[in-house]
């Protein structure tokens, strides 16, 4: 179950660091993904890579596994369903205003000792929640933490 979890957190760090030749290690040999927002039925691995890094070239992504359900199914097949929150940040917006999106779900996966490492077999995207936002947010006009807690005790009486 440890090898499985390094398997994903790799998987979550390639993808961020956007290490496409890293990434597609992480799945054995005809391994299949679907992705809910972008295909209605699983795709050869190769062909999902090639979708996902025209979608993330542009932006910076953030991607967070928890709380893993692990079964081993025998001494090389196992499946996991991790909860999940992804964010995307684009530097310029998309032609429809696009600058940010978060989601929220599942990942469902199974996997297959391959060359003695567990690989990916199949993976699967479900989301709960997605969050679009359209316009930047500037966090540097934030007023200091100081000032906000201020401003909700009110005006001291000293």
């Amino acid at each position: 179950m440890e090898e499985i979890k390094i398997l994903k957190a790799r998987y979550f760090r390639y993808a961020d660091t956007k290490r496409m030749d890293l990434f597609r290690d992480l799945f054995v040999p005809g391994a299949t993904a679907l992705f809910h927002d972008i295909h209605t039925e699983a795709k050869p691995i190769d062909e999902v890579l090639g979708t996902l890094e025209k979608v993330v070239e542009q932006c910076t992504t953030i991607h967070r596994g928890f709380m893993p359900e692990i079964e081993i199914l025998g001494p090389k097949e196992a499946r996991g369903v991790w909860a999940m929150e992804d964010q995307l940040h684009w530097t310029t917006p998309s032609p429809d205003g696009v600058s940010h999106m978060i989601g929220y779900g599942h990942y469902y996966e199974t996997y297959r000792l391959h060359q003695d490492s567990w690989r990916i077999s199949t993976l699967e995207l479900t989301r709960l929640r997605l969050e679009i936002l359209t316009e930047p947010r500037d966090l540097t006009t934030r007023p200091p933490l100081e000032a906000h807690l201020q401003a909700e005790r009110g005006p001291s009486s000293v």
